[in-house]
């Protein structure tokens, strides 16, 4: 990883949903373009990036952030380029150049630490200049929390969505419980939030860990296409690939059955075990594919061969597509299954 730092000159575009930012930084007395999650940083401030040289095909060479440590302007030139930069809300250009004509280097302490001074400046009133102390110290409190965050181990976006989640209190929220960011921030998973509990010392052992374990193994199977397992195989499983005894899996496999983040079935003998969302969607769709079942059957097709090679046209469908298709307009609900490649979108044309 590669370090730069200087002077943020512009911000050149910023997504204000996700944070991602183009910027110009001035390293060692030449202008760099860097790219990347800091929704935080803002022109005129020192900043220091961690990251990696890139080439784009189309803007050339460009530093890819993957982490910020910002400080605030500590002369009179950049602390004017801050305010005037938009991020304190209440402050234009005009403004900015009027605050720091008067107060110089101090602007900074007058605006956080004796705010009411700055109504002695004509056009500010009481209320903006209460407006323009609020602003301050909540973009000062974004910018802690994101340096709290990184230092645990997030990148600047996963930072970024974690104040918008947890706000101030995130930094205390994530070292009570690690975990809880994978159902509160998009792009968090369990072995993610894991590396952040063994950073903080965290018990291999604790019942929020062994849990969460748990349903990573369930996601695991999902996302290969299993909505359950039995139980013996879930346990065996995440024991092993957290690392802790069978029996405390067990254990905390039934506390998370009776919070109902879990659902216990048992068929033919075996009780499998689902996410308590994959359990829900299997059996509303079975239900849903029963109750289509025992609806009236389709209108019927007095030829239904000739109206297939009519609408198939000049598409090349098999005999096992014709069956497909037949069984689906004689029958109420039908089910297409099949690999990529085997012909399901045919049939679905053709019907």
């Amino acid at each position: 990883m590669v370090k730069i730092e200087g002077i943020i000159i512009d911000i050149v575009y910023r997504n204000e949903e996700n944070g991602y930012t183009v910027l110009e930084i001035e390293v060692n007395g030449e202008l760099a373009t860097a790219v990347g999650a800091c929704p935080h940083v803002a022109v005129g401030e020192f900043a220091r990036l961690y990251g990696i040289w890139t080439e784009h095909k189309s803007y050339g060479r460009q530093f890819k952030i993957t982490s910020v440590e910002t400080q605030l302007p500590d002369n009179p030139v950049s602390m004017e380029m801050y305010l005037s930069s938009g991020v304190i809300k209440g402050i234009g250009p005009a403004t900015a150049e009027k605050i720091v004509s008067v107060f110089g280097a101090e602007t900074f302490n007058v605006i956080e630490n004796d705010h009411t001074r700055l109504s002695e400046i004509k056009g500010i009133s009481g209320n903006m200049a209460q407006t323009i102390h609020d602003s301050f110290m909540e973009t000062a409190a974004l910018k802690g929390v994101i340096i709290q965050l990184q230092n645990l181990g997030l990148s600047v976006k996963q930072a970024f969505r974690a104040y918008e989640k947890y706000g101030s209190i995130a930094e205390e929220l994530i070292k009570e419980n690690p975990y809880r960011m994978i159902d509160d921030i998009y792009g968090i998973g369990f072995e993610r939030a894991d590396r952040i509990a063994e950073v903080m010392g965290l018990a291999r052992e604790a019942p929020f860990r062994v849990e969460n374990g748990i349903k990573h193994t369930l996601k695991l199977a999902l996302g290969e296409g299993h909505t359950c397992l039995p139980e013996t195989m879930l346990l065996r499983k995440t024991a092993e690939i957290i690392g802790v005894a069978e029996e405390l899996v067990e254990k905390n496999l039934q506390q998370l059955a009776m919070n109902g983040d879990v659902a216990r079935k048992i068929y033919s003998g075996v009780t499998a075990v689902f996410l308590a969302g994959a359990y829900i969607a299997e059996t509303e769709t079975a239900r849903r594919l029963f109750m289509l079942a025992k609806a009236d059957a389709a209108m019927p097709i007095k030829d239904i061969e000739g109206e297939i090679a009519y609408y198939a046209g000049e598409l090349t469908i098999s005999e096992e597509q014709q069956a497909a298709v037949q069984s689906a307009l004689k029958n109420s609900v039908s089910v297409i299954t099949g690999g990529p490649g085997t012909g399901k979108t045919t049939i679905i044309k053709v019907l």
